[in-house]
């Protein structure tokens, strides 16, 4: 992919968000980086930057509506993945405040008006 166009840019930005929530979901606990905000929030801003950035870079809303789907799914496959992970627990508010944050983050990004990358 080449970052000629702008949704090029963003559907990188959301495929390297997306894979940086599924390495640090199957870290120790004691591995694992925090900011300091609860885990409901940062679950919350993870996904919602994730799906802002992939509404913006898909074009059909078929794709759109598929890539939420999938936000949430993989939300709930990692969370149950956690159990395994020394440390960690899966927890329905961590599957909540994602799936929330991935419908948040495509409904901003279908309101605001475009933002373009200069290429």
């Amino acid at each position: 992919m080449s970052l000629g166009t702008s949704e090029n840019a963003w559907r990188i930005l959301g495929i390297c968000g997306w894979m940086a929530i599924a390495i640090l979901s199957v870290l120790p606990a004691s591995a694992r980086p925090h900011s300091g905000a609860s885990g409901v929030s940062e679950h919350f801003v993870a996904y919602a930057a994730v799906a802002f950035c992939l509404w913006r870079g898909l074009t059909w809303q078929r794709q759109k509506l598929a890539m939420l789907a999938l936000l949430v799914v993989s939300s709930g496959v990692l969370e149950l993945v956690q159990n395994y992970i020394p440390g960690r627990t899966a927890e329905l508010k961590g599957l909540l405040s994602a799936a929330a944050g991935a419908v948040f983050g495509a409904i901003v990004a279908r309101f605001l008006p475009r933002i373009k990358f200069r290429t």
